[in-house]
């Protein structure tokens, strides 16, 4: 687990715990405790990007905000999504219909988050990313409801790209991860490699979890 990203989630906590209290005599909170859901992959190959970690990070924030706020106790309750869009929705729609959660923090894959973040718009719950990192989230998806931290696929390949172009490789080609977020990665990472006068020459994609890239090769 990075120190960074404990910490990030640890401030989108935080921030969370804020929002909820200050639109709570607005909306009101879902009963006399502030619920807020960890959704991400507990146990796959993201878990060490977030994960228990998270839910580390997590504890420490309310920890630090008291345990309360406004009287009211603070609660997390924690989902492992397994990285499929259809279980984190599921998971998402238990929580606000059936469990009174008033905000979701995700640091779960994009196919997942774009998912569940519609379902927050409607309903006016607050959703905070942290490693969640298509652009589409600041872009053409953007939603009044979700706050995106920590990085993008935007951000990221625009330094890296600029560098290697310099260093005069310029020709490149993609081995992606076949979702959401490898798309939209493979997307921008092109805009600004044709932009700096290189090409790409081909991309293949691959399924989440592929560790043998040989045959790709």
């Amino acid at each position: 687990m990075r120190i960074s990203t404990v910490q990030a989630c640890t401030a989108i906590f935080l921030g969370a715990m804020t929002l909820v209290s200050f639109s709570a005599s607005a909306q009101g909170i879902s009963g006399d405790v502030i619920k807020i859901g960890i959704m991400n992959d507990q146990s796959g190959p993201y878990a060490d990007n977030c994960g228990p970690g998270s839910v580390a990070a997590a504890r420490l924030a309310v920890q630090d905000a008291g345990g309360a706020i406004g009287g009211k106790k603070i609660e997390i309750v924690i989902a492992d999504d397994q990285n499929k869009p259809d279980v984190g929705l599921a998971i998402a729609l238990k929580w606000l219909d059936n469990e009174a959660v008033d905000a979701i923090v995700g640091c779960s894959a994009s196919s997942i988050a774009l998912a569940v973040q519609d379902v927050m718009k409607s309903r006016k719950k607050p959703y905070m990313l942290a490693g969640t990192a298509s652009s589409t989230f600041t872009n053409e998806k953007c939603s009044p409801m979700t706050t995106q931290w920590v990085q993008d696929t935007y951000a990221l390949p625009r330094a890296t790209v600029k560098s290697l172009l310099a260093q005069g490789l310029d020709t490149w080609f993609f081995l992606t991860v076949d979702y959401a977020f490898g798309k939209a990665w493979q997307a921008d990472t092109t805009k600004f490699i044709e932009a700096g006068g290189g090409k790409v020459i081909g991309s293949v994609l691959h399924s989440l979890n592929t560790s043998d890239f040989s045959s790709f090769l």
